[in-house]
């Protein structure tokens, strides 16, 4: 499959010319490797870290299609500078310095202990460091604007140290358990928490050593590959050395076999074994949680994982590409089965029957005049809707199984124009077919497997218009272009005095096309066909309102680094982008005048809001658990 470009130039927003020395980071809404077709958000950032993108350009890029003419604008922004010490004030080198507000950056420090935090917004953020067995136990608030600040002091207090061994000495895997959930409701402070080590492994002596490490009531596992276990409750200082020993044991073990819904085995897949309580939120890949022990099955669907305490586990299947498999026989069905392992219980017989992805797609694609079409590319990806089914409403694992998740690699039209697209999972999809190295496209949307679908295929479109303001031109914007069911969107920012924009290779369909200002916003649905389109006008009129919020945990305190985003009620096509908090827990959030559902990442209620035109709005505080 041919590979796609993505060619533009990055602008410096205060003079208005090319930036040399930058470096440019697309980042795929989905896992790909290289510019596979998709949706891609640039970001742009220095060298040295001073300047950074004001805001991120959203290209949607097709089989082999090279895109050009992309601008990023990089604006300056300030650093923070200061010096780490231990208690006694001494320098310390190499020390980890951690910067939390709309974003996380880190830096070292040199051999003076000096350290400098470069392309930071104008915002709260919070200064924490760890180096040797030493880090911040309050961290330190810096209120940024447009001016860089300098002398900050991160003093570090003495952490503890584990020092231990497993016994009989033997390679191992070493986990520190940590139950963050109750430090944060005991209002216990997690600078450290954040940088302490959780996991070492253990040499074939047996020994192991983890440093930075909170005081506390900790938990201390050890897993070897033959299977034994340990664990054992410490309880850690404040500081200095503690020693601890792991003996391990004979431990349990689940063993089985996946077979597909005839009773055929089902090799290659892979069985995701979880237990009840994490020690972290962790991230969702494709619907699933990386921490879970992950065990591929063999040439004849069995699996068999050890190492394992008495407990209750969570067994699910995922398959080569990562997207979790229905179980056979029940409708959507997606829980995860549960298995009660006893003490040093050696369970086997565990059957995972599983709907393997057996679905077909054949049809045709044809050009504009109804002739058939060869050597075209043809993906299938699970719908918007289909995808929520899979996925629910995370916004995290909303952008994973976007780009295909539960579809296959692309497949090229033969000489009469037909296809057929194989190994797809039961579900209801959209079929693209594209040519010409993405200069024309077609879409066909609401497919079902076992389907024989028509696709057809045209040029593609070019949109401009002009945006005005009181009759005047504007000359800041970003310009959206959306499609309807979630589809996908293309976002770019304009620096026009004219108040011009331009968006090329435009498929026909519906959209949405929508225009943001610093002072409001305008929408108009928009058409495209293979004929040309006449330029559009918007005037803005109405302004943005503001809502101000803070989100605490359940005892009150501050949680930063959340996402927090506003969902109109009822639906429609504004589009509010997301926003992080602060170390303060606070956010800034811009809306249109509207009804709309505040969304809290991790939350598990929501709270309603009503904005008017050029409204400031105060949200109470809502509470993370």
């Amino acid at each position: 499959m041919p590979g796609g470009t993505v060619e533009g130039v990055v602008m410096d927003l205060a003079t208005g010319q090319p930036v040399p020395d930058a470096v440019v980071v697309a980042d795929g809404r989905f896992l790909a490797t290289g510019l596979s077709p998709g949706t891609y958000t640039l970001h742009a950032k220095t060298v040295g870290g001073g300047q950074d993108s004001d805001e991120p350009v959203v290209v949607a890029l097709g089989i082999g299609e090279q895109v050009d003419g992309v601008e990023l604008w990089v604006v300056a922004r300030p650093s923070v500078a200061g010096q780490v010490v231990d208690e006694t004030g001494a320098p310390v080198a190499d020390a980890l310095v951690l910067a939390e507000g709309p974003g996380m950056v880190s830096s070292f420090t040199d051999g003076d202990g000096a350290f400098q935090v470069r392309g930071l917004r104008a915002d709260h953020w919070l200064f924490t460091a760890a180096g040797g067995r030493g880090a911040t136990q309050a961290g330190v608030v810096v209120e940024l604007d447009e001016a860089p600040v300098t002398g900050v002091v991160l003093k570090l207090a003495s952490a503890a140290r584990i020092v231990g061994r497993v016994e009989p000495a033997i390679a191992a895997e070493i986990e520190l358990g940590i139950d963050f959930a109750e430090r944060l409701r005991a209002g216990r402070d997690t600078a450290l928490a954040r940088l302490q080590q959780l996991t070492a492994t253990a040499g074939p002596d047996g020994r192991f050593e983890l440093a930075p490490v909170q005081g506390g009531t900790v938990t201390l596992t050890a897993r070897t590959s033959d299977g034994r276990r340990g664990t054992i409750e410490l309880v850690v200082p404040g500081s200095g050395d503690v020693e601890a020993v792991i003996p391990l044991e004979v431990a349990g073990s689940l063993a089985g076999r996946v077979v597909d819904e005839r009773g055929a085995p089902v090799p290659g897949a892979v069985v995701l074994v979880g237990g009840r309580v994490r020690n972290f939120y962790g991230p969702e890949v494709n619907g699933v949680n990386p921490s879970d022990q992950h065990v591929p099955t063999d040439a004849e669907g069995n699996f068999r994982v050890g190492a394992l305490a008495a407990a209750e586990y969570r067994l699910t299947v995922i398959d080569t590409h990562g997207a979790l498999l229905r179980w056979a026989g029940a409708d959507q069905a997606r829980a995860p089965k549960r298995i009660t392992l006893a003490d040093r219980e050696d369970l086997t017989g565990i059957m995972l029957a599983v709907e393997v992805n057996r679905g077909i797609i054949r049809g045709l694609v044809r050009n504009a005049d109804g002739t058939p079409r060869a050597d075209a590319w043809i993906t299938a990806a699970l719908d918007a809707r289909e995808r929520r089914a899979l996925f629910g409403d995370d916004p995290g694992a909303a952008r994973a199984a976007t780009g295909g998740i539960g579809g296959t690699p692309p497949v090229l039209s033969g000489a009469d124009g037909r296809f057929e697209i194989v190994g797809l999972r039961r579900g209801i999809y959209d079929v693209t077919a594209e040519a010409e190295r993405g200069t024309i496209r077609g879409r066909t949307g609401q497919v079902a497997v076992g389907t024989d679908v028509v696709v057809t295929i045209a040029g593609l479109a070019t949109v401009t218009g002009t945006v005005t303001s009181a009759g005047k031109p504007v000359g800041v914007f970003t310009v959206d272009l959306i499609k309807p069911r979630d589809e996908g969107r293309r976002s770019q920012r304009v620096h026009d005095d004219a108040g011009h924009f331009r968006l090329t290779r435009v498929e026909p369909g519906r959209y949405q096309l929508r225009v943001l200002t610093a002072t409001g916003s305008a929408n108009r649905e928009l058409t495209i066909t293979g004929e040309p389109t006449a330029p559009l006008s918007f005037e803005i009129a109405g302004e943005l309102a503001t809502v101000h919020g803070q989100i605490v945990d359940a005892a009150g305190q501050p949680v930063a680094n959340v996402t927090v985003s506003a969902r109109a009620t009822p639906p429609s096509t504004s589009t509010p982008g997301e926003v992080t908090t602060t170390a303060s827990g606070r956010f800034d959030l811009d809306v249109e005048a509207g009804s709309y559902t505040l969304l809290v990442e991790g939350a598990a209620t929501t709270r309603r809001f009503t904005a008017t035109d050029g409204q400031t709005l105060m949200i109470e505080p809502t509470t993370q658990p």
